[in-house]
């Protein structure tokens, strides 16, 4: 009979999936309250498409180019790197938010810098994980525990961002997702 978690038993992949899974979990939470506060602040659909385009696209457009880097390159230090630019980006955004100062662009431009990073991040975290395995025997269940992290941060992080905009505001969201990469970055180290 297969263990359902198996994978776990690795320290490298265990270390990783808690990382993971506070990141996921802290960038969907921030996914709500960006667009929350945008139709908040212009009460525009428009405006509000336009963020989801910016977030979007930019992984249709660099999917291709981004998708063979993991076979050319260290993918633990661009992880790294990657996890560290998304840590600047929720950073920007929590200063932003908590200073009065963000405006509807600076939510397009973070929107659009974030989509950016994600078509580097999934082929190097998914190239990444037999890396973090010792037996190649326990990749089909690390891929169903990831694919289960993912999934569960789409749907407890929309619903802990709401409860956090009820309670507090969403640069309290984006100051929670800024957290959630620096718990990523020290299992990553």
């Amino acid at each position: 009979m297969n263990r359902p978690f198996s994978a776990l038993r690795h320290r490298d992949f265990s270390l990783f999936v808690f990382g993971q899974g506070v990141g996921i979990l802290g960038y969907w939470i921030q996914q709500l309250a960006v667009h929350w506060l945008m139709y908040r602040m212009t009460g525009s659909a428009l405006l509000l498409g336009a963020t989801f385009f910016a977030a979007q696209i930019p992984v249709l457009l660099l999917g291709p180019i981004a998708g063979p880097l993991p076979d050319r390159v260290d993918r633990r230090r661009a992880f790294i790197v990657v996890q560290s630019l998304q840590l600047l980006q929720g950073l920007t955004m929590t200063v932003l938010a908590y200073s009065g100062a963000i405006a509807p662009w600076h939510l397009i431009a973070l929107a659009a810098f974030l989509g950016m990073t994600i078509p580097v991040e999934l082929p190097v975290r998914h190239a990444w994980l037999p890396d973090l395995l010792g037996n190649r025997a326990d990749l089909p269940n690390a891929v169903a525990v990831t694919s289960l992290i993912g999934s569960a941060g789409r749907l407890v992080g929309p619903s802990v961002a709401g409860v956090m905009i009820g309670l507090f505001s969403e640069a309290s969201c984006f100051l929670l997702n800024t957290l959630s990469y620096l718990v990523v970055l020290a299992t990553l180290f």
